[in-house]
């Protein structure tokens, strides 16, 4: 059993896409796609970044422009006009043919490693799916509860949370 456990550096022969949907949040969408900007991944992985921007009214779109100007991955806009999340995740869901998806919060900042460390369990234990939780931007989990920090050191699949808890 053991041996199953061990660490791989294998990675699978198939695309990610991160999706990330956002309403209203800019500069939390700013930070949020700074920290994906900054994400080690090996050679090979291939990955792209979809912004689902779920009708905002401030300047997401232009954020999402800036970005993709020096970004070091594609990056795509996807406009979903009906209010809510379960929208603005089944718009991105619909737009992207990658094989797997990783979804992420406006409000948060993934560790450099989040998209190499998925793709490592999805090849490691040739998994559908993978899960984890990432506090949003300001909470680091502590002794088991949330307190304020500037950065998430929390690995892996973010949940949804739009606060500390």
């Amino acid at each position: 059993m053991a041996a199953s456990l061990r660490a791989t550096t294998a990675m699978p022969d198939r695309d990610f896409s991160v999706v990330v949907p956002t309403y209203n949040r800019a500069e939390s969408l700013r930070a949020t796609l700074k920290a994906l900007g900054t994400q080690v991944v090996p050679p090979g992985l291939q990955w792209n970044i979809l912004v689902v921007d779920n009708n905002s009214r401030d300047h997401t779109p232009k954020v999402v422009e800036e970005f993709a100007r020096t970004a070091r991955m594609p990056v795509q806009y996807c406009f979903e006009a009906r209010a809510g999340k379960s929208c603005a995740l089944n718009a991105g869901i619909a737009r992207t043919s990658s094989d797997f998806l990783l979804f992420t919060d406006d409000d948060v900042l993934p560790s450099p490693s989040w998209v190499a460390s998925a793709a490592r369990a999805v090849a490691q234990w040739k998994a559908g799916g993978v899960g984890g939780r990432i506090p949003p931007i300001g909470c680091q989990r502590v002794q088991g509860k949330m307190s304020s920090m500037k950065r998430s050191t929390m690995p892996m699949m973010p949940q949804s949370s739009s606060s500390c808890a």
